[in-house]
């Protein structure tokens, strides 16, 4: 079935939980790039080793798993967005340019407008918000997004499986 890719993605909830509750920026950010390097790993796994038998040979899951793949790279299922402008736009970014689309500093700095008429400038801690600032989910708080994948993968796997009981 899929439970090495099942095994990564329990890694991913782990990353998500230790990213929900990092203090430090510098810690942050690490752990951000390996929890998105684990988000891209769970379809690395899935097609390397899910689906091939205990001799390296295509199974029965391997037709599947290359169906979705061409599907999450298509650009025409907006579904599988996360999949092409997230997961794996994001990995790309760090591990090939070490460029972070997620804002990385300590403090934020908001404006809002609530009775008077001159908007207020104001920070809040990066802890309570750390968003997007460029791409998929821009604006989001990145760990939601991040959780976001993590339920598009859990989807996307058992799709595969109930597919596999059925063939």
């Amino acid at each position: 079935m899929t439970a090495a890719a099942r095994n990564v993605l329990n890694d991913c909830n782990l990353a998500h939980e230790m990213l929900e509750n990092e203090n430090s920026s510098s810690r942050w950010r690490v752990l951000w790039s390996g929890g998105v390097a684990l988000l891209r790993t769970v379809g690395h796994v899935l097609y390397k080793v899910d689906a091939r038998d205990s001799n390296g040979q295509p199974n029965e899951l391997h037709p599947l798993a290359k169906e979705a793949f061409c599907k999450w790279r298509s650009t025409e299922e907006e579904s599988h967005r996360i999949f092409r402008d997230s997961i794996e736009q994001e990995r790309n970014n760090i591990l090939k340019e070490y460029h972070f689309s997620i804002h990385l500093e300590d403090t934020i700095q908001l404006m809002a407008s609530m009775t008077s008429k001159t908007p207020e400038l104001f920070e809040i801690d990066s802890d309570l918000y750390r968003p997007i600032v460029d791409g998929y989910g821009e604006g989001e708080d990145a760990r939601d997004i991040f959780l976001q994948a993590i339920h598009w993968w859990e989807s996307e796997l058992s799709e595969l499986e109930k597919k596999l009981r059925n063939t």
